[in-house]
């Protein structure tokens, strides 16, 4: 994977995102997502890239070759989920989700503090609205905020609790690494996106979806120096208001033997990966990596 979807995710105008946010809490959801149909074939029909990478992602995950409705379907489910964070993020809808945590993840989560490794696939914000606020589980989240500005403007707005509580990551090191502790210490869940490789970062290359591809190896490196469980959470959009909240433990600490280190470090981030691919093949349109992940 390369380091190009830094040029996509801020696109969008703060401009745009304040009407989105406007216009979605005034009108109500139902009314909103009337406008995603006609949005979405849009953007399919003037878009040749989202088109091209759409395809090549959904030929690896579908048991037929991909149509134009299949690409279709693609954007509209990530318009759809992108349109419920306004709502997940302001409580605002009574959204249907189902849990599915594995067995002691929270107990673990919530006596020894742990880091949430999340993907560009479904709604983090289903986890972090929902499923671990229910569970009084206090959340942090990792985030460059040089890379999402317009996010984080959009999201002070929608929930200023949560833009308080954001670990800025665009200077990592020592540092990162003492705010994260701190805030481990204090029994909060750290959420990190462990799928974006940004650029000049260390990555490591796994088998994903039938070819190699580069996962960034920080978060797990992160994750043997602070010696904390890891757990993989998945928010899966099911259709509809409905969503599915996937928590289980990954292992309980990461262990990096300098005699084989980086074998290790592989083997854990494949381990990951597999996970991340079964979810993803169960739903293949929560995918919302638009840009060509398997790049080398």
């Amino acid at each position: 994977m390369n380091a190009k979807w830094q040029e996509h995710d801020e696109r969008g105008t703060t401009l745009a995102l304040r009407a989105l946010r406007f216009a979605a809490l005034a009108l109500g959801r139902r009314v909103v997502r009337v406008v995603l149909y006609p949005l979405s074939l849009y953007f399919v029909l003037t878009s040749a890239t989202t088109r091209r990478v759409s395809r090549e992602y959904l030929a690896r995950v579908l048991p037929h070759p991909p149509r134009f409705r299949d690409v279709l379907r693609h954007v509209f489910s990530f318009a759809s989920i992108s349109l419920d964070r306004v709502f997940l993020l302001t409580r605002s809808y009574p959204f249907k989700v189902v849990e599915r945590f594995g067995p002691n993840a929270t107990e673990l989560a919530r006596e020894r503090g742990a880091l949430l490794f999340v993907a560009h696939f479904g709604s983090f914000e289903v986890m972090r609205i929902g499923a671990l606020h229910d569970h009084r589980l206090p959340l942090r989240i990792v985030l460059d905020v040089n890379i999402g500005r317009r996010f984080m403007a959009a999201l002070a707005e929608l929930n200023p609790e949560i833009a308080a509580g954001i670990i800025d990551s665009s200077k990592a090191g020592v540092d990162l690494v003492l705010k994260v502790r701190e805030a481990l210490d204090s029994r909060a869940v750290v959420g990190m996106m462990v799928d974006r490789v940004r650029a000049g970062e260390r990555t490591v290359e796994v088998d994903f979806l039938g070819s190699r591809a580069r996962f960034p190896a920080s978060p797990w490196l992160l994750a043997a120096a602070l010696k904390v469980p890891v757990i993989v959470v998945f928010g899966v959009w099911q259709g509809g208001d409905r969503y599915t909240a996937h928590s289980d433990i990954l292992t309980e600490k990461i262990e990096l033997p300098r005699a084989n280190r980086d074998a290790e470090l592989t083997r854990y981030v494949q381990a990951y990966a597999d996970r991340l691919a079964a979810q993803v093949r169960r739903a293949p349109y929560n995918w919302t990596n638009f840009f060509d992940f398997w790049a080398q």
